[in-house]
């Protein structure tokens, strides 16, 4: 599934979301997909501090995948690659979204606050066997008011500032 809906290899004029999950329930399941070129507004040159993170969603949230609205959608075996966007290059989790992600790769992906994943606001969602890496931005995830589980999980070679896990006002678990 691809934003690249414009021109072709111009990100302006890409989808902002590529995926959105609004309330969905547990038995919604995305298996299998490889999920590219949503851009959420995401300019390289704007200058981010770790204060001035979104915590909505918006068109600069979330450029591969959306869950907001305490959606719970399970999201299996899928590529998040060469997304960006403002907050949550790879997902943006929002509204005590509870997302259940396992056996996926987040790379490539770009923003300003969590790179490969954004959980916000009371959005604990859980994490299993997932790479995430690659990602340039604050954190290759930002947790901000939101305690994730991470299980058997890879962070690995993301850049900039606080490369793995950055944590505002909130308490992840991180098993093996």
């Amino acid at each position: 599934m691809s934003g690249d809906i414009g021109t072709q290899n111009v990100e302006t004029d890409n989808s902002y979301h590529v995926v959105v999950f609004n309330g969905s329930s547990n038995t919604t399941v995305l298996d299998g997909f490889i999920i590219s070129g949503g851009y959420a507004n995401f300019d390289p040159k704007r200058v981010f501090s770790a204060t001035t993170a979104l915590t909505t969603t918006t068109i600069e949230t979330g450029g591969g995948i959306v869950v907001q609205n305490a959606g719970m959608p399970i999201i299996a075996n899928c590529i998040i690659i060469n997304n960006a966007a403002v907050s949550g290059g790879g997902l943006f989790a929002s509204d005590a979204s509870i997302p259940m992600i396992m056996f996926c790769k987040f790379t490539g992906n770009q923003a300003g606050f969590g790179s490969g994943m954004y959980f916000q606001d009371g959005s604990n969602g859980k994490v299993n066997n997932t790479l995430i890496s690659g990602n340039k931005g604050i954190g290759g995830v930002y947790n901000n008011t939101s305690n994730p589980m991470f299980t058997n999980t890879t962070f690995s070679g993301n850049g900039g500032y606080n490369g793995g896990i950055f944590n505002a006002n909130s308490q992840p678990i991180v098993k093996n």
